[in-house]
């Protein structure tokens, strides 16, 4: 880091360095324990709540084996609902 508090561009980062500088900008943002794998973890999660495929997760992420999106697949309510709803739709149009 700089006498300005400013990184040297991602070319030059050590992995270590990385971590530093996540866990110093948690700190000024009054958050604990957090660590770089949790932002992974949030733009996974996020990303399959938007609608993105398994396949498409371990595309972007980089992951040789799509059943690495397991820990990041959570079924909330309303997501329930929709799931249930959308089933719904579908018999009714099936049976008119």
């Amino acid at each position: 880091m700089d006498n300005n508090g400013d990184f040297p561009p991602v070319k030059d980062r050590s992995w270590t360095r990385i971590e530093d500088y996540f866990e110093s900008m948690a700190r000024r943002a009054g958050l604990r324990r957090i660590h770089p794998h949790m932002l992974r973890h949030f733009v996974a999660s996020e990303q399959l709540a938007a609608g993105t495929t398994r396949d498409e997760l371990q595309a972007l992420l980089g992951w040789s084996d799509v059943s690495s999106a397991a820990p990041y697949v959570h079924v909330n309510e309303q997501r329930k609902r929709v799931a249930v709803e959308r089933l719904a739709q579908r018999l009714v149009a099936a049976t008119s």
